[in-house]
């Protein structure tokens, strides 16, 4: 979702409605509540979460969190977790953040327009807080830039020979 890591840890039930599939973030770093629209997958996955935490007795009506620890109470410091599962898998040294970056940089290159991206990610300012931050310029992109701007130009190149041919002929 390119949502911020205290957005979705702080997630109760009452802020995903399942059937319209969209989640509202609240208390939001810009202070606006935020509602985006998710896909099946991740319905799906809400929907095996809130079945598990049924199973355990975990489950606390709409007023309780989407996300708990492995004794059914809410992450307080999902910094810590999220770094001691890097370290489990060999990740060590990622931030948290970085999924965050990850999606709007993907989104962005699967050719999601920005203010798109900026109301999935909770931006305001698109060009300095989203774009100037986040959407790194690699080689290959601009590899395809430079694509691009030769097509063009041989592009107009051969309207131009074709218009010089066509004013020259005689009618």
């Amino acid at each position: 979702t390119a949502a911020r890591a205290g957005e979705i840890f702080n997630l109760k039930w009452k802020d995903i409605d399942l059937e319209a599939m969209t989640i509202t973030f609240k208390d939001t770093k810009n202070k606006t509540d935020r509602t985006i629209t998710t896909s099946l997958e991740i319905t799906r996955i809400f929907r095996e979460v809130l079945e598990r935490q049924a199973q355990n007795g975990w489950y606390r009506g709409n007023n309780g969190y989407v996300f708990l620890n492995q004794y059914g109470r809410k992450f307080n410091n999902y910094y810590y977790i999220w770094r001691r599962a890097c370290e489990k898998v060999g990740l060590k040294g990622y931030k948290l953040h970085w999924m965050r970056k990850t999606s709007i940089r993907q989104y962005i290159r699967a050719g999601v327009q920005p203010n798109v991206v900026a109301q999935l990610s909770g931006h305001k300012d698109i060009y300095n807080t989203m774009l100037k931050r986040y959407d790194i310029t690699l080689l290959s992109d601009v590899e395809i830039a430079m694509e691009k701007l030769s097509e063009s130009m041989e592009e107009r190149s051969q309207e131009k020979e074709m218009a010089e041919i066509l004013e020259n002929e005689e009618p």
